[in-house]
């Protein structure tokens, strides 16, 4: 009996990455995509393709959910890299699942998708160019006034300069459909928004103002994500170098051990007849081979304590992140 399409089914890491594929064939195959699309063309043609290559079950509709989580999981691992790239640590896809667990962020949890997006789809979507893109959130400026005239829902319809990439615009229509539908359809922009789309100064805002419009859009749950997130990052940032900065006394301090040892057993063999053939200065070896095991042992004792202290201030950070939510 075959599937219904429309029936839930859990996306594998094959379909994901299919699902990457063809959306990027989509986006580049079709020059239209750079400037109007009507409701419902790209995920339609996306399943199309998807639909002649494999027994695909899912929806246009489930795909258009994928790729807005797809989107916002890949925005969330290039952040992450960036984060590690400047702190010297290994980037996401070098982590094993278990360490991915460990250290990815809160807004990854509800996704699902930390073992079906590989390294290869990831690739892609950064060669698309979609996951530096600014906040969705903000209003995508119209085009000429005829464009208008012919358009006047514009909110289902996204509209790109000729100077993007085709992949950035056809992701911004995608998503754009989703954010109309959760503020109520295309008329729910008020008189004064069109007014200054239809004004030659603010057809094209610029970069700060659509950041400022996409920070005063922002829910305060994603804010308290970015906090949260932000602050583990200082936390983690400042623990590699506080452990940098011990180990670094710790080999001082053993390195001093060292050199005084062998000097005082060079002083002893000069005083007694030989070396090793009198009490003290075998008495003396053995003193400073203790003092060296006891400055190793209290280092390791520190170290272990700081960990403890470290994953109980990220639990705390978790916590009150937590308790802030509910």
């Amino acid at each position: 009996m075959a599937a219904n399409p429309s029936t839930k089914q859990p996306w594998t890491e094959s379909e994901v990455t299919l699902l990457v594929q063809a959306w990027r064939q989509v986006a580049t195959k079709w020059p239209p995509l750079q400037r109007r699309w009507e409701a419902g063309t790209f995920e339609d043609k996306v399943h199309t393709l998807l639909s002649q290559r494999s027994r695909f079950l899912h929806s246009p509709a489930a795909i258009l959910r994928q790729q807005k989580r797809i989107l916002e999981f890949g925005k969330l691992v290039h952040r992450f890299n960036e984060a590690r790239r400047v702190e010297g640590g290994r980037l996401w896809f070098d982590l094993t699942t278990e360490e991915r667990e460990r250290v990815k962020p809160l807004a990854m949890t509800r996704l699902t998708l930390l073992t079906t997006l590989n390294r290869e789809s990831f690739a892609t979507l950064v060669k698309m160019g979609v996951l530096t893109e600014p906040s969705l959130e903000s209003p995508a400026p119209l085009g000429s006034q005829q464009v208008q005239d012919q358009a006047p829902d514009a909110s289902l319809h996204p509209q790109g300069s000729q100077s993007s990439p085709p992949a950035a615009i056809a992701h911004g229509a995608v998503l754009n459909q989703v954010n109309d539908a959760s503020r109520g359809g295309p008329r729910a922009r008020s008189h004064k928004t069109l007014q200054q789309e239809r004004s030659p100064a603010s057809s094209r805002p610029s970069g700060d103002q659509v950041e400022q419009g996409a920070a005063r859009k922002r829910h305060p749950k994603a804010k308290h994500r970015e906090c949260k997130d932000l602050l583990v990052s200082l936390m983690e940032r400042q623990n590699k170098i506080f452990q940098r900065a011990v180990q670094d006394l710790r080999a001082d301090l053993e390195g001093d051990i060292q050199r005084n040892a062998e000097m005082l057993r060079s002083i002893a063999s000069d005083r007694f007849e030989g070396p090793g053939s009198s009490g003290d200065a075998n008495f003396v070896a053995r003193l400073l081979e203790t003092k060296q095991r006891q400055v190793r042992d209290r280092f390791e004792r520190f170290q272990e304590a700081r960990a403890r202290d470290g994953a109980s201030n990220r639990a705390h950070v978790e916590q009150c992140f937590a308790s802030q939510r509910d």
